[in-house]
């Protein structure tokens, strides 16, 4: 997601991981408005697959678009705490 930020977004950007009890909770945030767009790419494509490997690997993830740009919120279940693996 960091490196999404590195080659998309311009400014400040922020990390913020948490563990809850839904699971862990990671939030990167810019100062670019515009929302990702989940695209499919060729197979000998070299970049635009890093939106499809966070839908994968996630329980849930959401963009809100903020005042100062936007965060994304992905959420990966933790096993055994009510969210399926």
């Amino acid at each position: 997601m960091l490196a999404n930020v590195h080659e998309h977004a311009e400014g400040v950007c922020e990390l913020e991981i948490e563990h809850q009890d839904e699971g862990l909770v990671v939030k990167v945030s810019d100062t670019f408005m515009t929302p990702p767009t989940l695209r499919h790419r060729r197979g000998s494509a070299e970049t635009g697959r890093g939106l499809l490997l966070v839908d994968a690997l996630t329980d849930h993830w959401e963009t809100t678009i903020t005042g100062t740009g936007k965060v994304i919120t992905c959420t990966f279940g933790t096993p055994g705490r009510g969210i399926s693996p």
